[in-house]
């Protein structure tokens, strides 16, 4: 489902072909506040995957089954610009935090970095001559490196690669599935690895080396989406201490408010939830994934219901 908050999280963009055959009114805004239908952005002719704001938040990008990545005027809805390049679906599309550029990822394995300045393509990190289908990108939150998600359909596996954006150089490749999630130091990548359905933190550097596996025998899925909530959290410098009253919207020590949605009002127990001594992040997210008894085998979920 494409979907995304506008920077100041004041706005909703989200696409509504999912619960219909029909293409009309594709991509919606919506009022983060009072759920408000504020427009929509009517241009794309088949199904949506993919959308992002540029982070001045005046711009919306967005990318589906016809190959076009159409640029938006965040305030009158148009269609400002239309990006070609890629031959097949536009499964995935981010901006780099600085918004200077703009990934793109298809299913036939291209991989394009894109100038926002003139709207051009830089590079085809990827150029479509391999069978990767490409899942998912994120850059880390200095901008310097983008990793993106792809599965081989020969060798029915998954990879991670990683490149130095200003070089446009590929540093380091190795096994990984669906998920991944940048450390904000952007020193460390997590990924769910598809082959025995652990968590892999992978330290990168001259010499990428796997530094730990996690949770091999809780879910790897669930458990991807628990660290990518919380470290976006801290990529944003807000500070998730725990608060007593059940609300859902929690003031942070700095000003800044965690306002949960239907996609993440589940990791709200992650933030109320109190932590031990010598609590690591970690650890929390552990818990959490036990409280849920998310669990990999199927077994050991009943017998957690069962202790309820």
């Amino acid at each position: 489902m494409a979907f995304a908050f506008s920077p100041d999280d004041q706005v909703i963009v989200n696409e509504r072909a999912l619960a219909s055959s029909k293409v009309e009114d594709p991509l919606s805004l919506w009022s983060a506040q009072t759920g408000e239908h504020l427009g929509s952005l009517v241009g794309h002719d088949r199904f949506i995957y993919t959308v992002d704001y540029h982070p001045n938040g005046k711009i919306i990008a967005s990318g589906g089954d016809d190959q076009v990545i159409r640029l938006w005027d965040a305030d009158t809805h148009k269609n400002i610009r239309n990006l070609t390049g890629h031959t097949s679906t536009v499964r995935s599309l981010t901006y780099s935090p600085d918004g200077k550029h703009l990934a793109s990822g298809s299913v036939n394995s291209e991989l394009i970095l894109w100038d926002t300045e003139n709207n051009q393509a830089i590079t085809y990190l990827l150029d479509g001559q391999k069978t990767d289908y490409v899942l998912d990108i994120e850059f880390s939150a200095d901008g310097q490196q983008l990793a993106a998600s792809t599965y081989d359909t020969e060798l029915a596996s998954g990879r991670i690669h990683v490149w130095d954006v200003a070089r446009q150089e590929k540093l380091h490749t190795f096994a990984g599935s669906s998920a991944l999630a940048f450390h904000p130091n952007g020193k460390t990548i997590a990924t769910n690895n598809s082959a025995d359905h652990s968590i892999v933190f992978w330290q990168l550097g001259d010499n990428a080396n796997a530094i730990y596996r996690l949770l091999y025998d809780l879910d790897a899925k669930e458990a991807a989406g628990a660290l990518k909530f919380i470290w976006q959290l801290e990529r944003d410098g807000l500070d998730y201490k725990p608060f007593t009253y059940p609300k859902s919207l929690y003031p942070q020590a700095n000003g800044y408010y965690i306002v949960f949605d239907e996609q993440t009002r589940h990791y709200e127990p992650l933030i109320t939830q109190t932590p031990r001594p010598q609590d690591s992040k970690l650890d929390q997210v552990v818990r959490w994934l036990e409280a849920r008894c998310a669990f990999k085998r199927e077994a050991d979920k009943q017998r957690c219901e069962a202790k309820k």
